[in-house]
């Protein structure tokens, strides 16, 4: 007598037919060989530590150009304030050369457009543009970092106060602070926008 052995993976009325409902996981779970699931689970395994640690590098990378970006705006204000400042000297005699000068350094290496904003009622600098926000995003911010400004002059006292009664120097305190700053990024437009109060 001949047996013949049971094919589980066959629809059945066709014993040459394979089963299309049975899908390619439960083949590869479903395998009797240990070595097959283990390169499966290895794989698998590998695929996770491999992504998760693109990620935990993406995140990190994001971070340290995020600081170096909000580092070089803080550096550009003092830049753009230094501009001003040179605009009032060159009207003077003695410091036009100068001036001059130290202008066309200071523009060699600087590709940024910068403006000075203000609301409507605020006290602006004399001899320098100052233009209005052109959205409510801007008028936002500015409103945002005048209250920030008022905490930290707040902070700053409360400070004082304390080196006062403790007897340490109170210039110290206004180097231990950093300026109070806001930002906005337009990936749609490639932007980065750095708000600092004046």
């Amino acid at each position: 007598m001949a047996y013949r052995p049971l094919n589980t993976d066959t629809v059945s009325g066709n014993p040459g037919q394979r089963n299309p409902r049975r899908n390619l996981a439960t083949r590869v779970l479903g395998e009797t060989s240990l070595e097959r699931k283990c390169r499966v689970f290895f794989v698998c395994c590998l695929g996770l530590l491999i992504g998760g640690a693109f990620l935990g590098v993406e995140r990190v990378a994001v971070g340290l150009v995020m600081k170096n970006t909000r580092g070089k705006g803080r550096d550009l204000v003092d830049i753009m304030l230094l501009r001003a400042h040179i605009d009032y000297w060159e009207d003077r005699d003695e410091y036009e050369i100068i001036g001059e000068e130290i202008r066309k350094n200071l523009q060699k290496h600087q590709d940024f457009e910068s403006s000075i904003l203000a609301l409507e009622g605020d006290p602006s600098p004399i001899r320098v543009n100052v233009i209005p926000p052109t959205n409510d995003a801007e008028v936002l911010i500015i409103s945002q970092l005048k209250e920030q400004m008022k905490e930290q002059e707040k902070l700053r006292e409360k400070l004082r106060e304390k080196l006062r009664e403790t007897g340490q120097d109170q210039e110290l305190v206004s180097d231990d602070l950093l300026p109070v700053n806001a930002e906005r990024r337009l990936p749609e437009k490639n932007e980065y926008h750095y708000f600092e109060p004046i």
